[in-house]
């Protein structure tokens, strides 16, 4: 599929990396579930908020990726990050340590708290490592395998003998991973931090970048809140219920992914998705009416958010290959909203597991109203809604817009420029342009970006993209490489 060519300028690699790929994303997975199983079940008693409060820290740790990309993208190192990742695995790996010898909840609270931390750091780089894999097909058994290695080792989990062995394991491997991502995904991070901030590269490409009001961010929002019930729904020891069927049943999808050919896939597996967290969110209220104990509710709400969690996977990679640009800003604000998500919906779940205790019906009627927000939102919210039509909708970014030292376009070739300005004067005439348009018209067709055209005319942003946006609407063209090209 065209939207999933490899991004320009990064070199796709050999078959033994797509492998390595999934070994990491293997790691992220089993890893997660350990901390679920081992260490947030064992401070759940003293401290019971430790993992919703973990989560929004994970979130936090997005939406300042996501903000560094926008605003300041000079500040992201490859480096920096990869070391910063392998620090805090390390330091989650000695405070566990400590708190096990000392028995010191405040160490062992912050170990999951730094681990988290470096979850988050790793999932960055990881993404990059995804955009140097050559096709959908790659990045979909990169997803299936992590999947299917979390279902067959998460048991093993329960062989571990002690915390201190499975925080070693974790943070030896989170480590190892780290280094791998940080080495691969250098050559994407270096053009990202070498580019124009994107809230700058958006003034003249706004078709190349999903806003951060897209409605792509709401529905993460939505089905993380419903995984997140599903994790805590239930809980058995203060653990998420144990089931195994989805581990398979996800790679079934991942492969459809990969050997079934069309076009709007995506589409396709979000129906699934949503059909099956639907169905998971009515189940759990008739499971309380009737006082029965029973898995079914979590493993269709999982099921349903994991396939919902490969499409999101797959969107990220979409984007980043049409804009290599726009992706941290598209994964850091997704995850963030995922992680609120899951953090509201484990809320919920608490909820209704107290309130199993005393008033069945309150319970009931905190699994409708999840159930209501869910359907209300994707039949009348999302009735337009496509994914497919999401990672399509995304303009590859104009080489002028892309090129750092745009704004140092020289005007020394005098006779050029008076082409110029007389081809802008007559394109402006014919299309009805107001003076003021004709200006920025004639600044962006000489390749001038948005940060340039705010401070000569001495404008506010919000200004300068109502211009641009009227002066693209009256030529009828999608970006500024478009708009030269009109020029010319």
């Amino acid at each position: 599929m065209e939207r999933f060519k490899t991004s320009e300028g990064l070199t796709p690699l050999a078959s033994g990396y797509l492998w390595m790929c999934a070994a990491v994303f293997a790691v992220l997975r089993i890893s997660g579930s350990a901390v679920n199983i081992v260490f947030y079940a064992s401070v759940a008693q003293d401290f019971g908020a430790a993992r919703e409060i973990a989560t929004l820290l994970g979130a936090a740790m997005y939406l300042v990726y996501a903000l560094i990309a926008r605003r300041r993208p000079r500040a992201l190192n490859a480096l920096v990050i990869t070391v910063f990742t392998v620090a805090l695995f390390l330091a989650f790996g000695v405070l566990i340590v400590v708190a096990v010898r000392f028995d010191l909840l405040i160490a062992f609270v912050a170990a999951l708290f730094l681990r988290t931390m470096a979850s988050a750091s790793l999932v960055v780089i990881f993404a990059f490592c995804l955009l140097r894999l050559e096709s959908f097909a790659q990045v979909a058994a990169v997803i299936a395998f992590g999947y299917l290695a979390n279902y067959l080792l998460t048991p093993l989990v329960y062989a571990v003998p002690s915390p201190v062995l499975t925080a070693v394991w974790i943070a030896a491997a989170g480590i190892a991973c780290a280094a791998f991502c940080g080495h691969f995904a250098q050559d994407g991070i270096g053009r990202v931090s070498s580019a124009q901030p994107v809230d700058d590269l958006e003034l003249a490409d706004p078709w190349a970048f999903l806003k951060p009001t897209h409605a792509l961010f709401v529905c993460v929002f939505l089905f993380h809140t419903a995984t997140g019930f599903a994790i805590t729904f239930n809980e058995v020891g203060n653990a998420p219920v144990q089931i195994g069927a989805e581990g398979f049943a996800i790679v079934l999808v991942a492969l459809y992914l990969v050997f079934v050919k069309g076009d709007r896939q995506e589409d396709t597996l979000f129906s699934f998705a949503a059909l099956l967290v639907s169905a998971g969110l009515l189940v759990a209220p008739l499971a309380i009416a009737t006082g029965q104990t029973t898995a079914t509710p979590n493993t269709l709400i999982r099921f349903g958010g994991d396939c919902f969690t490969v499409l999101l996977w797959l969107v990220i990679a979409g984007v980043g290959r049409r804009n290599l640009f726009g992706m941290l800003p598209v994964l850091g604000f997704a995850l963030a909203c995922g992680s609120v998500g899951t953090t509201v919906g484990a809320v919920s779940g608490h909820a209704a597991n107290a309130f199993v205790l005393g008033d069945p019906v309150d319970a009931m009627a905190v699994c409708l109203s999840l159930a209501f927000g869910f359907f209300a939102f994707l039949w009348v919210g999302f009735r337009s809604f496509s994914f497919s039509d999401t990672i399509n909708g995304v303009r590859e970014l104009s080489q002028v817009a892309a090129n750092a030292q745009v704004e140092q376009v020289l005007e020394s070739d005098e006779p050029q420029a008076d082409v110029i300005a007389q081809r802008c004067a007559a394109l402006a005439e014919e299309h009805g342009l107001t003076p003021r348009e004709t200006e920025i018209f004639e600044m962006l067709a000489r390749g001038r970006n948005g940060r340039f055209i705010m401070d000569h005319f001495v404008i506010s942003r919000n200004t300068a993209k109502s211009h641009i946006k009227h002066v693209y609407s009256k030529l009828d063209v999608h970006s500024q490489q478009d708009l030269i090209d009109l020029v010319q």
